[in-house]
């Protein structure tokens, strides 16, 4: 019988602990979501969470439990969670705060380039329309002048005058 209640001890003690890191998990978590507040990265690290939570919940009470999960477990995780947001969180959160407005601007500082590249590419893409552009206007206008803008082929206005090429054209072949 002692070594009955010596393992459910020892079980009540791992679930404490895993309360605890749950809080831990969620306190950073938290810290995140207030550095960046983005309604969207809120539910996916409240989503990400809870199936992280309910995984290692899942994985506890089929290891330690023997596949069954004990409400002296679920107790002792509440009661490690509600220790640590007593306790440590007041403790750790500055901590979370300062390493994750410190990743931010290392990221924002790392971004930097990557900005500068993009904005690099958006301003030759738009420069590069203007030119194409300007280049199928040359075009058109280069395919309109060999059709139609020959100096022989033209008369006042630009025109084209083809009763006066054709009688051009047929004086040449008389005189030939």
């Amino acid at each position: 019988m002692e070594n009955y209640v010596a393992g459910q001890l020892e079980c009540l003690g791992q679930a404490l602990l895993l309360g605890l890191v749950g809080g831990v998990a969620y306190d950073l978590l938290r810290a995140v979501r207030l550095q960046w507040r983005r309604r969207w990265l809120t539910h996916v690290s409240d989503a990400l969470y809870a199936v992280a939570m309910g995984l290692a919940v899942f994985l506890f009470a089929m290891g330690r439990g023997q596949g069954e999960l004990r409400l002296y477990m679920l107790g002792g995780i509440a009661v490690g969670g509600a220790v640590y947001f007593a306790v440590f969180s007041c403790l750790i959160r500055p901590l979370w705060e300062f390493w994750t407005e410190t990743v931010a601007a290392l990221a924002g500082f790392l971004w930097r380039p990557v900005a500068w590249i993009v904005e690099f590419i958006k301003k030759a893409v738009c420069s590069a329309k203007k030119y194409f552009y300007f280049w199928k206007k040359y075009a058109t206008i280069k395919m309109y002048l060999s059709n139609y803008g020959k100096p022989g082929n033209t008369t006042r206005g630009g025109h084209r005058n083809e009763k006066r090429q054709k009688r051009k054209n047929s004086e040449k072949g008389q005189k030939a």
